[in-house]
């Protein structure tokens, strides 16, 4: 024992040197960088680049041509009954769409995209209301009125006769890997409606 120090005394001197002691070491590793605990990085790490080419394909459009070759097809019908010697007048009306039909197997298997395939309808109406003027609408309905007589025949035949104009357009792909190609893509485009009038006789 100290001489001059009680052992409670000694005690009390240890117990505040340790005390001492820690709150020094402690503010101490709280300025130590090099001690502190590492946060968590927020940072994500990129992929290394690779090669993803692939073989790129441009379809565009070209000259679109109107043919004079047409088709004809019946589109609907109906019979009428006029009695002996009356003379009858009827009224028949019939709208058509101006549908464009695009024969897109005439490609043999080419991929076409859905967007291609918009853009060339859209252009092929274009094209085709550009030739026959400001008049030719997408539908149209047309109106007629026929007389039957009862003396000639007791029976007709209405029919609806449809005309379709036929055309091309020219399709041009060109590829990164291969040599450009120009496809002519055939199409039709229903032109016009007639209500045709047939006498029916019975043998």
């Amino acid at each position: 024992m100290l001489p001059g120090f009680t052992l409670i005394e000694l005690l009390v001197v240890i117990i505040i040197v340790i005390v001492i002691g820690s709150f020094v070491y402690g503010r101490w590793f709280a300025k130590s960088p090099s001690l502190k605990t590492q946060e968590p990085s927020n940072q994500v790490v990129q992929p290394a680049a690779t090669n993803t080419s692939k073989k790129q394909h441009t379809q565009t459009i070209g000259a679109i041509q109107l043919s004079k070759d047409q088709r004809q097809e019946e589109a609907a019908s109906e019979e009428v009954y006029v009695p002996d010697g009356v003379k009858v007048t009827v009224k028949r009306s019939r709208t058509i769409a101006r549908t464009v039909n695009i024969q897109w197997e005439a490609l043999g298997g080419m991929d076409v995209s859905v967007g291609i395939k918009d853009i060339v309808d859209t252009s092929v109406r274009g094209e085709i209301k550009r030739i026959k003027g400001e008049n030719f609408q997408e539908s149209e309905t047309i109106e007629y009125k026929v007389e039957l007589n009862g003396e000639k025949s007791n029976r007709y035949k209405l029919i609806w006769i449809d005309t379709w104009r036929k055309g091309s357009v020219e399709l041009r792909e060109e590829s990164t890997e291969a040599e450009s190609k120009i496809y002519f893509l055939p199409f039709e485009i229903r032109e016009k409606t007639e209500l045709h009038v047939n006498e029916i006789h019975l043998n």
